[in-house]
């Protein structure tokens, strides 16, 4: 019998008490996490203090869920990505990684969470083409510099927009990517993004699941705009 099956039987032939006493000293053993030690309170004080933000899902919520998007693509997908290295420094930048290859190739990167409605994946409507989702594509807040509105995003303000799927897979670290420059444009901002944008469920011509693979993309050149219905792109209209 291995170790590990010898602990799980002596685990389970304990009552809760006792095995919640056993959590404890192991706990008080190895040392709590920084996060607790920095804000006074235990994991599970923390975690029920998110329940409840959950329970009400209102806008710190959502905007925890979309944070989380973001800082999760930096622990989870881009430890893995081979070549490449985040680069990112803290400022108000128009994109949340910026990528350097080995080469000195930089690609800058923003990451979106795709939109949910009443804990659903939002689904495209109408003339969005069959299987697509949506992301919203601009700033959580807004001004203006000039007569110019801050909060949407502009064409070259990053190269590649990754989209997290979380809500239609439950798995954080499922992105699609395409080219910033592909996007839809604004229908009255000239050189913005449109504030929303379709996502294809799964990888095609426009989407892809794989981080290299848009890269390929961009470093391509090529000149397109995501497809969203089977007209010319002068008469798409993103339609939720």
């Amino acid at each position: 019998m291995s170790p590990d099956s010898r602990v799980q039987q002596m685990l389970a032939a304990l009552t809760d008490a006792d095995r919640l006493e056993v959590y404890n000293q192991l706990k008080a053993e190895y040392g709590i996490h920084p996060m607790e030690a920095h804000l006074k309170l235990t994991s599970d004080e923390i975690l029920s203090a998110l329940q409840k933000m959950k329970e009400q899902n209102g806008m710190p919520w959502r905007m925890l869920r979309g944070s989380l998007a973001d800082l999760v693509y930096g622990v989870v997908v881009l430890p893995g990505l081979n070549g490449w290295s985040d680069v990112s420094f803290n400022g108000d930048m128009p994109y949340d990684y910026l990528l350097r290859s080995d080469a000195g190739e930089e690609v800058t990167v923003q990451i979106k969470l795709q939109r949910s409605e009443a804990g659903q994946p939002l689904e495209a409507k109408k003339n969005l083409g069959k299987d697509m989702f949506v992301v919203e594509t601009q700033r959580t807040r807004g001004g203006k510099k000039g007569e110019k509105k801050t909060r949407p995003y502009r064409f070259g303000d990053f190269d590649l927009l990754a989209v997290s799927m979380f809500p239609s897979t439950g798995r954080w670290e499922t992105y699609m990517y395409t080219v910033a420059k592909w996007l839809l444009p604004h229908p009255s901002e000239e050189g913005c993004l449109n504030t929303f944008q379709p996502v294809a469920k799964t990888p095609n011509a426009d989407w892809t699941d794989s981080l290299e693979q848009a890269i390929e993309w961009l470093k391509s050149g090529q000149q397109k705009t995501i497809t969203i219905s089977t007209g010319p792109p002068s008469q798409q209209k993103l339609d939720l």
